[in-house]
């Protein structure tokens, strides 16, 4: 089955929302507390590592003219720092390693090489 790649994401206090560009004649999806599986037109978008958890029981897909969709309502109101959680693991790893790990006591210069090394923009 081909992926989606294109969409974009929204979020609010109470809720994330995904947009994804189609005509939507056949949508089918599912919901767990930390990702959902969108099918449309025989396209899919699978996100399984949430950056949170969400009320799968609350959360829906609506179809419009031209998207689909899915609003994602969060479990507890906090700020997501990105759709997935990847980018806080990151940020987790780095923190370990400067606290405890190979950055320890690492000079300015050698915490600029690693953040250059590790970056991913």
């Amino acid at each position: 089955m081909e992926g989606i790649s294109s969409y974009s994401w929204d979020q609010s206090a109470k809720a994330v929302t995904v947009y994804v560009p189609s005509t939507g004649r056949s949508v089918d999806h599912s919901f767990e507390e930390r990702g959902f599986t969108l099918r449309v037109d025989g396209r899919e978008l699978k996100v399984a590592n949430l950056c949170k958890a969400i009320d799968a029981a609350k959360s829906r897909v609506t179809v419009k003219a031209d998207r689909v969709q899915v609003k994602l309502w969060k479990r507890t109101p906090e700020d997501w720092s990105d759709l997935t959680d990847a980018k806080d693991r990151r940020d987790a790893e780095r923190k370990e390693r400067v606290a405890n790990g190979d950055l320890k006591d690492a000079s300015t210069r050698e915490l600029l090489a690693d953040l250059y090394k590790h970056s991913t923009d």
